[in-house]
């Protein structure tokens, strides 16, 4: 779980937790948020290498699953 001060290092800009429209309606992050990391591997391929058929080595990959509630935001409200 992390809240809004963990992103401080992330080059964001000041505003970048909400997105409005012309209007300044919109929606806004609503901390904390949920990073979820998974390790796994890239999938199986084949190539052709010399003009015979090769399975080239797999990649690790890391993936972030982030989960987070958006609630409606409004320059109205703010």
């Amino acid at each position: 779980m992390l809240e809004k001060d963990d992103f401080a290092r992330c080059i964001f800009h000041d505003l970048w937790e909400q997105c409005l429209d012309k209007l300044g309606d919109g929606v806004g992050i609503k901390f904390p948020v949920k990073i979820h990391i998974t390790l796994g591997w890239s999938p199986k391929c084949s190539a052709v290498q010399g003009g015979i058929l090769v399975n080239p080595p797999r990649m690790p990959l890391e993936k972030l699953t982030i989960d987070f509630v958006r609630q409606p935001f409004s320059i109205l409200n703010a």
